[in-house]
């Protein structure tokens, strides 16, 4: 098993990797970033023609960017598996970073062509969570994705095969959100080989309402002064947690109604919007419950403005609060924003996100404390031909016209062949029923009525419309026509598989202009990235206790050092820790070894099933037997003993029980407990974690006694 470094070595949020199992290549995320620069993601290209299977773990531009342009122009063609809200989703992200340029500048990397065919039925397998899966072209091979906790549909990954058990854990989150659980690791086993991202290793971040209050008190702040605030996010993801946040807030100060309003502008916010109403099984517990069973939708906020056009935005009252796409501001109506208001020192801009290295956002995050500055500014602009310039497009618009239909011409006249002609359709069709009713079975071939432009049936067929069911009753098709739904003053509602965004197609022409712009808004930082931190990727590698560790995305400097902070973990022993450069290929092969086991006539005992694996208990004589000298392989055989040696043996309590996930199980049942010195209490019963990982349970003889003993006993496997 090998791992290759091919992008997201460093902090430039771009994520992209390759296992090789034996013959076999996997590649984990086909991203990019918002500047979509070739160069960046040349070293993918030998390598694309050579996958055979793709893993995504979230719908960004930065797990996803590059698929697009990687099997239109360099080969891929690997089976690509994802979750529905990743697939969903990622159709947003990407038309709208294309249509974000095309409508303002020359682009043609993609099209919204190459994002359709990029993610066809054909080419996709959608997966459930804890939903395991053989892959397609290797059998042998088995992944399932777990919850990541940061955004809709975010996965976490494992990969099977043989004993080598290998989790991809990458943006994850281990915090409780608004709309989604944290993420799921007690379901993910323990791995030989763990690779995740340390961008956060050594940052703590801060608690999650200490994030909220700064939020609103700056949004407050700047309302209170008549200024309007831009947060440019993301398309489709980290946003759907900021707007339920404001939402909130809005929902608790009724009077903001009606001094300004709260906007969610981009390309296709309406469909993002529907895609999350769609996806309410994919959230938290608490959504879930409250959408489940009611027509009422998740994200039907009657504060919330979706817009899909600047037109739209620009016919609203000021002040605003504006979610605005893309989040780095190179392109897109965040630009445009930003551009109107950075003069203006009443405005605000508030960035929940870092953007990758050198675009416009990281320039600006990095004078947040910086007095009003001015900066090069590069305006886009797409315009309506005019004049001589319309003509000159229409004259060779034509001209490629009449090339089209005279090479068309020259195809069809090609194709005729010499021959009597029947003269007309009428005629063709006389003759052909008179030689059938005349019980000719065979194919006409005789010159004089075969026409060869024509493909003739050889047997009479007449195709007839089904107009009534298989009980009689005539079927109205009107019954089954999907109704198009709109918005009153707002853009129409597409379809989810719907990729064209309005394209009037009026011959344009793209401009640029450089002025020199100046900043007297505020800027400010306030982490909503939902990425784990320093204690949580140390949970998660001490949670996993990998053989071997792979550590990506981050500077290389914290990566040496927060490796050697892996190395000093007491409870995690590994065999090595990687921290690779870019296009760095290592071997993470495990040192594990197999040995082939023959049960003989054991194979009757009774097996429990956990998680991917059988567990029994017997006792068996053990021979071992040579099945290769050369090669140093051997076998185990295991015979039924005799009667009088099987002795029996003390049950076996199979299983990783911890106390926070018994406290959530007995709340769940209606007993009141409580965490008192380590200790879980519950009706004067203690359950108190002892050596082995075993569960100690004391308290008075009586009812709730055994009742809480059965539950305890109910989360392991008993052998």
């Amino acid at each position: 098993i090998k791992f290759l470094n091919i992008l997201g070595a460093g902090c430039d949020h771009i994520f992209c990797f390759l296992l090789k199992i034996d013959s076999f290549n996997i590649l984990l995320d086909c991203g990019w970033d918002d500047s979509f620069d070739i160069t960046k993601i040349e070293p993918l290209r030998n390598i694309a023609p050579t996958i055979d299977a793709v893993l995504l773990s979230h719908a960004d531009i930065s797990h996803i960017g590059a698929l697009p342009y990687a099997i239109a122009h360099f080969g891929l063609k690997g089976k690509i598996y994802l979750t529905e809200p990743i697939l969903k989703l990622g159709k947003k992200f990407l038309l709208d970073a294309f249509y974000s340029r095309f409508n303002y500048q020359e682009f043609n990397i993609f099209n919204a062509e190459d994002i359709k065919t990029s993610l066809k039925k054909e080419n996709i397998r959608t997966l459930k969570y804890l939903q395991p899966v053989e892959l397609a072209t290797n059998p042998k091979i088995s992944i399932t994705p777990y919850n990541s906790g940061r955004t809709l549909g975010g996965s976490i990954w494992r990969i099977n095969y043989s004993i080598e058990n290998i989790v991809y854990a990458v943006d994850y989150n281990f915090k409780k959100e608004e709309h989604l659980e944290e993420a799921d690791l007690d379901h993910v086993s323990t791995a030989t080989l763990l690779i995740t991202d340390c961008l956060n290793a050594e940052r703590n971040l801060k608690k999650r309402v200490d994030l909220e209050k700064e939020l609103i008190d700056k949004i407050q702040e700047t309302l209170d002064q008549g200024g309007s605030i831009l947060l440019p996010v993301d398309t489709a993801s980290r946003v759907l947690e900021l707007i339920i946040i404001l939402h909130n807030f809005w929902t608790n100060n009724t009077n903001l109604i009606n001094k300004c309003n709260l906007i969610f502008l981009t390309l296709v916010a309406s469909t993002t919007i529907q895609v999350a109403q769609q996806s309410i099984e994919w959230m938290n517990k608490t959504i879930s419950a409250e959408f489940a069973n009611t027509t009422k939708k998740c994200y039907q906020f009657p504060d919330l403005k979706i817009l899909n056009s600047i037109e739209e935005f620009n016919a609203l009252k000021k002040p605003v609060v504006a979610f605005v796409s893309n989040s780095s501001l190179e392109a897109g109506f965040s630009r445009e924003l930003f551009f109107q208001w950075a003069s203006n020192s009443q405005n605000a801009i508030i960035f929940t996100g870092r953007s990758y290295p050198n675009s416009l956002s990281d320039f600006l995050m990095k004078r947040i404390n910086i007095p009003p500055f001015s900066i090069p500014f590069i305006i886009y602009r797409k315009i309506p031909l005019e004049g001589q310039e319309l003509e000159r497009y229409r004259q060779e618009e034509a001209k490629k016209k009449a090339q089209i239909e005279a090479q068309k011409k020259i195809e069809n006249q090609e194709m005729q062949v010499d021959g009597i002609q029947a003269k007309n359709e009428e005629q063709k069709q006389s003759i052909k029923n008179d030689y059938f009713q005349n019980g000719n079975m065979d194919l006409i071939v005789d010159e004089n009525t075969f026409d060869f432009n024509e493909i003739w049936p050889m047997f009479p067929c007449e195709d007839t419309e089904i107009k009534a069911d298989i009980y009689g009753e005539e079927i109205n098709f009107k019954l089954f026509e999907f109704e198009k739904v709109g918005h009153k003053k707002e853009s129409m509602i597409q379809s989810f598989e719907s990729y064209e965004i309005e394209d009037k197609n009026i011959p344009s022409k793209y401009i640029t202009d450089s002025i020199e712009l100046h900043v007297f808004c505020k800027l400010s930082f306030i982490n909503f990235e939902g990425r784990s931190d320093k204690n949580s990727i140390e949970h998660c590698i001490q949670k996993i206790a990998p053989k071997t560790l792979v550590l990506v995305h981050g500077e290389k400097e914290i990566k040496e050092r927060f490796k050697i902070t892996c190395l000093n973990f007491k409870n995690v022993k590994f065999d090595t820790v990687f921290a690779p450069n870019y296009f760095e290929e290592i071997d993470v092969t495990s040192n594990l070894q197999e040995l082939e086991v023959e049960l003989e006539s054991l194979y009757n005992t009774q097996k429990k099933k956990i998680g991917d694996y059988a567990i029994a208990h017997f006792d068996a004589e053990v021979t071992l037997k040579d099945t290769d000298e050369t090669q140093n392989e051997h076998k185990l055989i295991l015979a039924k003993p005799k009667a009088d040696q099987v002795k029996g043996h003390s049950p076996i309590f199979v299983g990783d029980v911890k106390l926070e996930a018994l406290n959530k199980i007995l709340n769940q049942m209606g007993y009141k407990t409580s965490f008192i010195t380590g200790s879980l209490v519950c009706n004067q019963i203690i359950l108190t974690k002892v050596e082995n990982d075993k569960i100690s349970i004391e308290g008075p003889l009586c009812e709730d006694y055994f009742s809480i003993k059965k539950i305890v006993y109910g989360q392991y496997q008993i052998i």
